[in-house]
């Protein structure tokens, strides 16, 4: 009898071991796709609600499922996780470098929209400055990226590093986009993108297919971080990589348009300049109001930009 009643208690025991066994798996299975989920697409998909709600919501939301991981499996959700978390981490980083590089460039253009309308000798110095052309200046001086032609180089660096992060910041969502479907944020995000490439192309050397393809040429990979190169590699590619010169030629010949001040070429790039402008304004407003960037609160402070050519101690107040 007692026998019995021992196998009987032991196949009870083990048939409530083995739906344990099969709730904890479940269990786990669903936190651990419900936190993948909102780690990999909730900072994006949240993007047209409110911004402090969606924070607190998915912060709450993710050390909720973070414990019920942490208490199921010891803590391994967290091992399966850290890498959607990681992206998520990066992808806001790349959201602020391309809202650093918006600034930049759309702040460099209005210096050098107004400086050009006001005309006199400043203009005239500006427009030598930007029609120089580095195949043919630079001889084998290694300072006249930092001389001569340090304005032209900057400005034909700053649209290079935005095109740059353009294509960085783009590849990111598209891979937030495997598993979730689109929504307005995105769709706004590659509408902006689209803005400013119909403006810079528009009738121009600065073709739209070829400005995603000076973003690849110029991104590097760090560990896990994509970035553009730096200023001084770029110079030191133009002098040293004929292959590099020459596929930037063209974007170094959009730069030598805004320059030249015959009645073919100013007006129709002053226009240019005033549609990337807008373009450049949109996507920054964008980028800035998002949870993505990481410097919602940062105001760049006025500074004066060189002009580079001839005279050094020229400077260009900078607008914007």
């Amino acid at each position: 009898m007692k026998t019995s009643q021992n196998v009987s208690g032991q196949s009870n025991r083990k048939a409530s071991c083995s739906r344990l066994l099969s709730f904890t798996h479940t269990a786990t299975l669903v936190a651990f796709y419900m936190v993948a989920f909102w780690a990999e697409i909730g900072p994006v998909l949240a993007q047209t609600g409110s911004k402090a709600n969606g924070d607190q919501f998915i912060t709450v939301t993710g050390q909720l499922l973070l414990l019920l991981g942490a208490l199921l499996t010891g803590g391994g959700l967290r091992y399966f996780l850290e890498p959607r978390l990681q992206r998520r981490r990066l992808r806001r980083v790349m959201a602020t470098g391309l809202w650093l590089s918006c600034y930049e460039l759309r702040s460099h253009l209005e210096a050098i929209k107004t400086t050009l309308a006001r005309g006199g000798d400043t203009a005239f110095e500006m427009r030598k400055s930007l029609t120089k052309i580095p195949s043919y200046d630079v001889e084998d001086n290694p300072d006249w990226f930092v001389k001569t032609g340090y304005f032209c180089m900057i400005t034909a660096y700053k649209i290079a590093a935005f095109s740059a992060w353009m294509k960085i910041y783009q590849t990111a969502v598209l891979r937030a986009l495997l598993v979730a479907k689109g929504n307005k944020f995105i769709s706004y995000l590659f509408q902006n993108f689209d803005d400013y490439k119909v403006a810079a192309s528009n009738a121009t050397p600065l073709w739209y297919n070829y400005i995603d393809s000076i973003g690849e040429w110029m991104i590097v990979t760090e560990g896990d971080l994509a970035s553009p190169i730096g200023f001084g590699q770029f110079c030191s590619k133009y002098k040293n990589d004929r292959e590099f010169l020459i596929f930037f030629d063209q974007l170094k010949m959009f730069v030598h348009f805004l320059g030249r001040p015959e009645e073919e070429f100013a007006p129709k790039y002053e226009k240019v300049m005033t549609q990337m402008i807008a373009a450049l304004k949109s996507l920054e407003k964008f980028l800035g109001d998002t949870r993505e960037n990481l410097l919602t609160e940062y105001r760049p402070k006025e500074r004066n930009i060189i002009e580079g050519g001839d005279d050094l101690d020229k400077a260009v107040k900078r607008t914007g």
